[in-house]
């Protein structure tokens, strides 16, 4: 023990007399102290937590943390090899063991020392924001496992080689194996063509690449992955510098440094190897479930051109969803158990006994029954229910249906990276498309489709639908004690977990958050943001409430949440008055990134431009454009154009028609016929231009699809006096 503290002596000052080493700590704590400040005096919409996050990992500034510690270990490792100096170990009775581990805990100190400077400027900066105890423990748990394991491992690994390769082209070797890993990160991102369980080789737990940090729901959830991702990385650093003793200069060494190496060698790797299998493990069962999900909802090749349509699709159903009431247990382990009541219209002329409801085929239903005790028959299939009364509903007659049903609410997307629907410790986010509560109609949730530049072989996308009508809700939540999640749901808040309200689109999400109105705008975002957006809701309220006036159509939403989620899908504004926003919308100037209308103003309508026979949907084209110049008059944002005429004829689409076919050129002129007869509108004056605007809208949505809307059937009716109607 004494020739080790000489050697871990000897080495440690001559580590801080170097200029270069010290230069690199230096640097290291000036750049976190300039991001800091940074974050500080910029309007810089994202939480403390989420900028943090994004420069270590997203920006990668761990992984220059990584090459210089592994740069400190190779050196520390290879200097005395090339000066000679290990000549004199000869001379020196000194054991294999003192000196390995005594260069070798020079070097953990090194990445001790960048591990302890990020976590106490971390950790102080933290501490002035709003994060309670608990949140702060485990932000700085997550730092230290996964730096400090990080740097461990790389280190660790960098000196093994260092003493295992003497030459210095193992200078070149490290940079070499950095890029190799680094590149792993950023190329298996989710989506990729490279097999996703590349991705568990980081040193680091990766998980929450795709739960971006800056949202309501921080790092909970998948705690107990960190901590067991991490010690296997420990495990194997331990493993690899007693791995390293056994190799080093085998005829010095002793009878007993021979034994208690093998043994801890025996010790370190069975555990690494058995946690790293239970860690694949659990990463394969998720997997599996995604691609069974995926596989499930497979579209047929012959769909695959509508696979992107982002339009709501219209149900096909007779039914309405009047009421519904439910009484919500959340479980935890992304599990709930559910008790729902239904009150369901028939709005057919001919009488049915059929009626077809949607809810996640992994929420297994138990019970359905009528309220008035009626004999039915169901049967779920898929994420289908099909229920058929005994009895015949009528027009305009109501049923009532109590049901309940129990199961998993996850789903993930991503190559099982992101979770896109969960309820776990600490987080909960459930909305319609997860299909957690009873729907009225057949419909499907998702859709997936091959795709051969994937390793998965498949992609996914979420379907949205449009809902007959709104409808009213009741809703109490019951959680379990270890979820701990503060609640809010797109609904009001009417007491203790209990909500009510009427809307399209139930969505329930827990975290860290807090809430805010603003002019009627239930605004749910983290504390550290919630400013921020406010603000936004303050400057877009200008926009909605036009729009409101020229379409007759409510936009500005009932409730606004800030979650950030990257793999979540945002609910089309077309069917809720619900949003989603990410911390990246907040605090962007209008004339940044987008035109001042469309930064005020999402249109209520996203048709598909194209016609299911491949042509042009001039008449869908136009009412889009004829709507933005509405817009953009009202907000003085016409680009130099004084007509709507010269401000659709140079739009791309419409200069961009060029060498067309006999009954595309037919459809042009009708086009232009139709051009006409709006820009005369708006020659007459804003009062008339919008009065036509908002006829035509609601031509639009009488229609049965999109495509059905009938341009000129509906400029023809207006003309002969439709408005009046």
């Amino acid at each position: 023990m004494f020739k080790l503290r000489q050697v871990l002596r000897y080495e440690g000052l001559l580590l801080l007399r170097s200029k270069t080493m010290m230069g690199f700590l230096i640097l290291f704590a000036l750049f976190w102290l300039g991001a800091v400040g940074f974050y500080e005096v910029t309007d810089l919409p994202n939480t403390r937590a989420g900028f943090f996050y994004e420069l270590l990992f997203r920006w990668y500034v761990l992984w220059v943390m990584l090459l210089v510690a592994g740069l400190v270990g190779t050196y520390l490792a290879q200097k005395d090899h090339s000066s000679r100096f290990e000549q004199l170990l000869l001379v020196w009775k000194v054991k294999n063991s003192e000196w390995l581990i005594g260069k070798w805990l020079v070097v953990q100190a090194y990445g001790a020392v960048l591990t302890l400077m990020t976590l106490i400027i971390f950790g102080g900066w933290l501490a002035t924001g709003n994060y309670d105890l608990k949140g702060w423990l485990q932000h700085m748990a997550f730092v230290f496992l996964n730096v400090g394991g990080a740097v461990f491992f790389f280190s660790t690994l960098c000196f093994w080689l260092g003493k295992t390769i003497k030459n210095r082209l193992v200078y070149l070797l490290i940079p070499v194996l950095w890029v190799a890993m680094s590149w792993i990160q950023i190329e298996v991102a989710g989506h990729s063509s490279l097999n996703p369980r590349l991705r568990l080789l980081a040193p680091y737990f990766t998980e929450y690449y795709f739960s971006p940090f800056g949202d309501v729901f921080e790092l909970s959830g998948n705690q107990s992955l960190v901590w067991l991702h991490q010690s296997a990385v420990l495990l194997f650093g331990v493993a690899l510098m007693l791995l390293m003793l056994l190799l080093y200069r085998k005829h010095r060494q002793e009878g007993a440094e021979r034994r208690y190496g093998r043994l801890g060698l025996v010790i370190a790797i069975v555990p690494a190897l058995l946690l790293t299998a239970w860690r694949l493990q659990m990463y394969e069962g998720k997997l599996e479930q995604h691609v069974q999900f995926a596989q499930a909802r497979m579209v047929l090749p012959e769909n695959n051109e509508n696979f992107y349509e982002q339009t709501p699709r219209r149900l096909d159903t007779q039914f309405s969803m009047d009421r519904t009431d439910l009484q919500v247990t959340l479980l935890g382990g992304n599990r709930i158990t559910v008790n729902a009541v239904l009150t369901a219209t028939y709005h057919g002329t001919q009488p049915t006994r059929q009626l077809d409801l949607a809810l996640f085929g992994d929420l297994k239903v138990q019970e359905v029954r009528a309220k008035n005790d009626a004999a039915i028959v169901w049967e779920q299939v898929g994420d289908s229910i099909n229920v058929t009364l005994s009895e015949s509903v009528a027009s305009e007659e109501s049923i009532e249906l109590a049901m309940r049903y129990e199961g998993s609410v996850l789903q993930t997307d991503w190559d099982a990276f992101a979770s896109t629907s969960f309820a776990e410790e600490g987080r909960v986010f459930l909305r319609k498309g997860s299909g957690w509560y009873p729907l009225i109609g057949k419909r499907e949730f998702w859709k997936a489709r091959e795709h051969n530049n994937r390793y998965l072989n498949f992609e996914l996308r979420e379907v949205t639908f449009e809902e007959p009508s709104p409808t009213e809700f009741t809703v109490q939540i019951e959680q379990a004690e270890e979820l701990d999640a503060v609640l809010a749901m797109s609904i009001a808040q009417t007491g203790a977990n209990t909500f009510a309200g009427r809307a399209t689109d139930l969505a329930l999400v827990g975290g860290h958050l807090t809430a805010k109105t603003v002019e009627g705008v239930r605004v749910y975002a983290h504390p550290d943001v919630i400013a921020y957006a406010t603000a936004e809701v303050q400057a877009k309220l200008q926009g909605w409430n036009y729009m409101e006036r020229l379409l007759g159509v409510q936009q500005a939403p009932q409730a606004v949440f800030v979650i950030g989620a990257s793999a979540i899908q945002p609910t089309s504004v077309q069917d809720s008055l619900l949003q989603y926003w990410s911390v990246y919308t907040l605090g962007r100037k209008a004339d940044m990134y987008y035109y001042k209308t469309d930064y005020l103003v999402q249109l209520p309508l996203d048709p598909a431009f194209f016609t299911s026979d491949g042509q042009y949907a001039y008449h869908l084209d136009l009412l889009v454009n004829a709507i933005k110049w509405a817009v953009r008059k009202e907000f003085q944002d016409t680009h130099d154009h004084n007509r709507f005429v010269e401000f659709y004829t140079q739009t791309y689409f419409w200069d961009s028609q060029h060498h067309l076919q006999p009954e595309e050129e037919a459809l042009r002129k009708q086009a232009e016929r139709w051009i006409e007869t709006i820009g005369r509108y708006d020659e007459q004056g804003p009062r008339e231009y919008e009065a036509l605007i908002r006829f035509l809208y609601k031509q639009y949505k009488l229609a049965q699809t999109p495509e059905d809307f009938d341009m000129a059937k509906a400029l023809t009716l207006y003309e002969q006096g439709g408005a009046a109607q």
